[in-house]
């Protein structure tokens, strides 16, 4: 497995990259999934450290409060009845991209997509098919 620095300033471990067909000069969307091996002791200020590091990494962003995605993936990953979310979603010039923070049992996974809205369709099925649960909730299967 990959571990490296993130924009999000987060060294992460990378479980999986989704990525959609590559048309000549079109955008395409990718869609990560990574896991910080750290224990994080607050969700809130992971998050906020997260948010500021995108800021200082692509300069000025515009920081979106809505998306296509958003309700959507805020209800897939609601089954997680433990677990803290958090969206990101910014434009630079150059970027479109989300970010869903998932944390749960003191660690965080992260899902980005790039592009998200291209793919709309195929990006919501993909993250259907993805079960977060933390280990109490294992526990109890």
């Amino acid at each position: 497995m990959d571990t490296a620095l993130r924009d999000y300033g987060q060294v992460m471990t990378n479980l999986a990259n989704f990525s959609s067909p590559s048309v000549a000069n079109e955008k395409y969307t990718i869609v990560s999934v990574d896991v910080d091996p750290q224990l994080v002791s607050d969700n809130d200020r992971y998050f906020n450290l997260a948010t500021v590091a995108v800021q200082k990494q692509y300069g000025t962003i515009e920081i979106i409060h809505h998306s296509q995605l958003g309700n959507a993936v805020s209800m897939i990953f609601s089954a997680c009845d433990r677990c803290k979310h958090y969206n990101l979603v910014f434009e630079t010039k150059t970027l479109d991209n989300w970010y869903h923070f998932v944390g749960a049992d003191g660690t965080f996974s992260i899902f980005s997509i790039n592009n998200p809205d291209l793919n709309h369709d195929q990006v919501l099925n993909l993250l259907k098919s993805v079960n977060v649960t933390s280990s109490a909730q294992q526990k109890r299967r």
